[in-house]
């Protein structure tokens, strides 16, 4: 990003210090915007997660939907503070109607059975219908969040399966990954040598000390309690939870658990 002219900063400059006044007179919209700020970097502003909790916090408790589906979010994921599952639930399902971003939170969550919630194919695709055919008062997710809403509603709608994978290695660093139940292995193999730095050839993927090669898919090793890889350099442990990878852990809520060991 190019740097902003004296001219974009003065502009910035004049626009935070009106919003900073309407937010001390509790306007909900400059506060949540003070909050987007400090989230993005928007407005001059230094990301400051803390801060834009701070933000958030007080338009939900103005209970500006906004400020409660932005807040919510902040409490399941532990963004700018400690997470609260309990409190997170409560201002997201309170804003879930109106807000496209709180919609998208209850979607995800019931497809995948995160933060304390049951996988519920029904309610999943309920709210993230909600989130792609437009359906909130308030729409402010990013466009890659409703990209994501369509992706899994239309793979939900077509009955296609995904399983979650965390892998721990030897020095108790965690990596997760999700993929479709039909996608070969190979391309979580190969995510996760990359991301030891090592080469394919030196590992090998075992289940109940069976081979796994690259071509397998999820669907087609066996059910159960651990899944195990070789190799000389590391050790890890992978989960399985309901496509893609997650370079943070999500909360793992009552999803079942398959193991994966790398060594």
């Amino acid at each position: 990003m190019p740097p902003r002219s004296w001219k974009e900063k003065l502009k910035d400059e004049k626009l935070v210090k009106e919003l900073r006044t309407k937010a001390e007179d509790g306007d909900p919209d400059a506060i949540f915007r003070l909050g987007c700020g400090y989230q993005s970097g928007a407005m001059g502003f230094r990301k400051d997660k803390t801060q834009a909790r701070a933000w958030f916090k007080r338009g939900a408790e103005l209970h500006d939907v906004k400020g409660m589906a932005a807040y919510g979010e902040f409490l399941l994921k532990g963004i700018g503070g400690g997470a609260s599952t309990v409190m997170g639930l409560f201002y997201i399902t309170r804003a879930a109607d109106a807000s496209n971003v709180a919609a998208l939170c209850l979607g995800l969550a019931f497809a995948e059975g995160t933060f304390g919630l049951p996988q519920d194919t029904v309610q999943a695709k309920h709210w993230l219908k909600k989130v792609v055919d437009g359906e909130c008062e308030n729409k402010h997710a990013i466009k890659a969040s409703i990209e994501k809403a369509k992706t899994l509603l239309q793979e939900l709608i077509s009955g296609i399966k995904h399983i979650n994978l965390k892998v721990v290695t030897q020095d108790a660093n965690e990596i997760y990954f999700r993929c479709k139940t039909n996608t070969p292995l190979q391309k979580l193999m190969h995510a996760f040598c990359n991301r030891q730095g090592v080469s394919m050839n030196s590992v090998r993927f075992l289940f109940d000390g069976n081979r796994i090669n690259e071509t397998q898919t999820p669907s087609q090793v066996p059910h159960a309690s651990a899944l195990r890889a070789r190799s000389g350099l590391a050790l890890a442990r992978a989960q399985s939870l309901p496509c893609g990878q997650h370079a943070a852990p999500p909360d793992p809520g009552p999803s079942p658990c398959t193991l994966l060991r790398v060594r």
